[in-house]
């Protein structure tokens, strides 16, 4: 969905997630890393500094970038004010919430031409047609699966509204709230144990009751011949609240339609429905096998106890089988995840990536459900991760500081308590009388001796005592360091 952003929002992504993970780089180097020109680069860092503030990007005087996020701020924030600028976002915005423009009207709105409107919306189909969806002209609306426009809205409005909700009333957001209250006590769930995200379906029912609103309410055949729960209780309260909120009429099977990914015996609150379900639900029971393939391979492989190992299927069941679409629409927070621990285990991490696409081989995986699996692992499963951090090969550090032994040993006993396992720092003669074996022992040489040059290893130079800054340099030493190992 990132492709639906306009070429300079495109750029503008691209460049402040390449500045997030770095300290600072020279407009040349990101001219060549992003593949623009000088004018382009600057240009999209002025437009930058207008849509992302109070985060900005500065340029030195020596042409140093650099990101500067307050302390209250993150990158999340980063992906929220790129939807709200977005001129093709706020056009599926206006669109989801309201189905009564003409061309002329939503152009005004928006401030374009009638043709610059129509271009954009042919623009914006490329990308909405392989996932199943369109925005027909006449009437202006969004049709297609319907199952993947509501998933396409929810993600949409979590990352573009991640704090306060004001795309929905506080009246539509109460009623929601009660609904999932109500309808989870005729389940006897416990709602708030059992879902990943309450956030995220309250979100989901939002979306479904507005397209419901604008006559856009898929029907599951299927759900009409299910038992309902509500066939014993009176529904008329939580209706007319619905109805008050929303403008539109609700019975008791659309109620039911609302929670229909609840309900088709694809999703499971539990390991022992999850049991039942697969009983009678064959693509569910050969998902189960292959799941437990994979725990089995990753426990033999770590030779780790398979503790939660019925949560972790429960869980990857059920990212597996509850499949409307890409769960993100600019920020994948699984990627995030999953980066993070590939800095530091990535061969485990790309064991698991291979053992899942050998496994799932005759279905084909995308990459973003890959990630979410990885994600599950690594949260749910404690064992693994403790795994994965005894199998860390350090990065060797050459120690060569001007000191007291007794303060060289200080500084040491630093790096250990900071990086645990990342470096194994061996103090070096500050003589340098052997400079091969030097070479040969070391990723890199930390010294307090100002202009120190040993071939083909990098040296970094700190004050007696490092301050925080002098910390971040080795950190993003190591990170560098892996990437580059890795990407060879």
């Amino acid at each position: 969905m990132r492709r639906i952003l306009s070429p300079q929002d495109g750029r503008i992504l691209k460049l402040v997630e390449f500045l997030y993970d770095k300290d600072e780089l020279f407009m040349g180097d990101l001219c060549t890393s992003l593949n623009v020109s000088s004018k382009t680069l600057k240009r999209d860092i002025e437009q930058a500094r207008l849509i992302l503030f109070p985060i900005d990007i500065n340029v030195s005087g020596n042409k140093g970038v650099k990101i500067v996020i307050p302390s209250s701020y993150s990158i999340v924030y980063i992906y929220s004010a790129l939807l709200a600028s977005s001129p093709e976002y706020n056009l599926l915005e206006k669109l989801f919430l309201c189905e009564t423009y003409t061309v002329e009207q939503l152009s005004e709105e928006l401030f374009l031409s009638s043709s610059s409107l129509r271009r954009m919306i042919s623009r914006i189909n490329v990308v909405l047609q392989e996932e199943g969806m369109e925005i027909n002209l006449s009437p202006l609306q969004i049709t297609g699966d319907e199952q993947r426009i509501c998933t396409l809205f929810t993600y949409y409005v979590l990352e573009r509204y991640y704090l306060n909700k004001t795309i929905f009333t506080e009246a539509q957001i109460a009623a929601v709230k009660a609904l999932i209250n109500f309808t989870f006590k005729q389940y006897d769930v416990d709602f708030e144990l059992e879902c990943r995200s309450r956030e995220q379906t309250e979100v989901f029912i939002l979306v479904q009751l507005i397209r419901r609103k604008n006559n856009h309410f898929f029907v599951d055949r299927s759900i009409l011949t299910r038992e309902n729960v509500y066939s014993d209780v009176d529904t008329s309260a939580i209706r007319e609240q619905l109805k008050d909120a929303f403008d539109t009429d609700i019975n008791n099977q659309n109620l039911l339609q609302f929670f229909a990914i609840f309900l088709d015996g694809k999703w499971s609150f539990s390991y022992n429905q999850l049991v039942e379900h697969a009983k009678i639900n064959n693509q569910l029971k050969k998902t189960k096998e292959k799941f437990e393939e994979l725990i089995d391979n990753i426990a033999f492989r770590y030779n780790i106890e398979q503790t939660n190992r019925e949560e972790l299927l429960t869980r990857l069941c059920n990212s597996r089988m509850i499949e409307y679409g890409t769960h993100h629409v600019l920020y994948e927070q699984s990627l995030d995840i999953v980066n993070h621990f590939c800095h530091d285990y990535f061969e485990g991490i790309e064991f698991i990536r291979l053992k899942l696409k050998e496994i799932f081989q005759d279905e084909g995986l995308e990459e973003y459900k890959l990630n979410d699996y990885i994600r599950i692992l690594i949260i749910y499963w404690d064992d693994f991760v403790i795994a994965l951090e005894s199998e860390v090969v350090p990065l060797k550090i050459g120690f060569i500081y001007n000191t007291e032994e007794k303060f060289m040993k200080h500084i040491q006993n630093k790096i250990t308590y900071r990086f645990k396992k990342r470096f194994d720092v061996k103090i070096m003669d500050c003589c340098l009388t052997d400079i091969e074996s030097i070479k040969n022992q070391c990723d890199l040489i930390l010294t307090n001796i100002p202009g120190l040059v040993i071939p083909d290893v990098e040296v970094l130079c700190f004050p007696t005592y490092p301050r925080e800054k002098d910390w971040s340099k080795l950190e993003t030493f190591y990170l560098n360091f892996y990437f580059n190992t890795q990407g060879e």
